[in-house]
């Protein structure tokens, strides 16, 4: 496999992975505001 190929599928894989990452987190964001769930690392108030 050429170097160039490797790169692009590398970038390919890490552009999948962060979308898929950043709508996980949208996900979880957005549940969180319309049913606050306290998880066990949110800060005391």
């Amino acid at each position: 496999m050429s170097q160039n190929k490797k790169r692009a599928m590398l970038g390919y894989f890490f552009i999948l992975f962060f979308n898929t990452f950043v709508d996980l987190g949208h996900k979880i964001f957005f549940t969180q505001l319309n049913h606050p769930i306290i998880l066990p690392f949110t800060p005391p108030y």
